[in-house]
């Protein structure tokens, strides 16, 4: 690769650390399609296109970009991931599925990738597959206050109230001003008859 494309693509990088995904696109594009690269590198300047328009919210144009990034041979989990992201935004939750799996399959630690095929099985009302990823979420980062909120929601959802409660007393462990948290445990307690509590976690999250 020419040095002067080296330069490009690395200063790319420095420009999507710092989210500024215009800057990033204007060293990019000589890159792209260049037939200086060599083959095995031709992936790396289309997934970083694909992540900087990403960035502006253009999910298609991202999705195209990345595709094209597989089709050159990316092995990136990163790369099957930005791909889940998008079709998600973009509501093919078949495609947003595939890849959500793909990413997680070849990296089993990859943490926001769990999440995101979490939200894409919770869009789609596939609430068991929802939670079993994000328990390994939980797994993965069990201080992240987000996480047990979610599947708290899960719980919820499948009307298992007391788990549910728990999750979100595990919610305001971690983050005590959580006020979502505060308010499902009052619209449990509701359910429950429980008024006093209903009203003190109420006035709580009020108070935030």
């Amino acid at each position: 690769m020419p040095k002067i494309l080296q330069k490009k693509i690395k200063q790319a990088q420095k420009y999507l650390e710092w989210e500024k995904p215009d800057q990033a696109i204007a060293e990019l594009k000589p890159a792209i399609g260049s037939k200086q690269i060599q083959q095995e590198y031709r992936w790396v300047p289309n997934h970083m296109m694909g992540i900087a328009l990403s960035l502006k919210g253009e999910h298609k144009a991202s999705a195209g970009y990345l595709e094209k990034a597989v089709d050159y041979g990316s092995d990136q989990p990163e790369t099957y991931h930005m791909l889940s992201v998008n079709y998600f935004n973009l509501a093919q939750f078949e495609n947003a599925e595939k890849f959500g799996r793909e990413a997680v399959e070849r990296r089993d630690d990859f943490l926001k990738a769990w999440l995101n095929l979490g939200s894409v099985y919770r869009s789609q009302a596939k609430l068991d597959e929802a939670l079993d990823c994000y328990t390994k979420a939980n797994e993965l980062d069990p201080s992240n206050a987000g996480v047990a909120f979610r599947i708290g929601e899960i719980y919820r959802y499948q009307g298992y109230l007391k788990q549910a409660k728990k999750l979100f007393d595990i919610t305001l462990q971690i983050e005590e001003n959580h006020i979502q948290a505060m308010l499902e445990k009052a619209d449990i307690y509701k359910k429950q008859g429980n008024v006093d509590d209903a009203l003190e976690n109420l006035d709580r999250a009020r108070d935030v």
